[in-house]
């Protein structure tokens, strides 16, 4: 056989697979009954998440935010919200201090940090 031909053919069953062949695969292999779904769920668990929600004069959408970040169907005990006070001048430590609880951490900074500094300085603080 000619060099030329292998080639040729190896090609066009390359360009075959890429077009054709991965796709079909993909759904041969889906619908294989042997596949596990959640399995790092099942054998790690759930990892804990810091939501971190700067905040600098944001009386108007603060408690909006904080609703919005309980709702997630996530374990109450994986889950903690630091809201970080960057000295707003506005509602926004009274709006914290009414949403506290064990899930939601209010942290306050001295002097205005800007949005950078709040996030690493609340997530040195509340590193689990």
């Amino acid at each position: 056989m000619d060099l030329a031909i292998v080639v040729f053919w190896l090609s066009a069953a390359l360009i075959g697979y890429s077009s054709f062949g991965y796709a079909l695969l993909s759904i041969l292999l889906a619908k294989l009954p042997f596949r596990a779904r959640g399995t790092f769920q099942r054998i790690c668990g759930l990892p804990s998440v810091d939501l971190i929600i700067p905040a600098f004069n944001e009386g108007a959408i603060l408690e909006a935010k904080i609703n919005n970040a309980l709702q997630p169907d996530y374990p109450t005990d994986k889950l903690q919200i630091i809201v970080v006070d960057d000295c707003s001048s506005d509602d926004t430590a009274q709006i914290i201090a009414r949403k506290c609880q064990p899930r939601v951490q209010h942290m306050l900074n001295s002097q205005r940090s800007g949005k950078a500094a709040g996030i690493t300085k609340a997530a040195t603080k509340f590193h689990r």
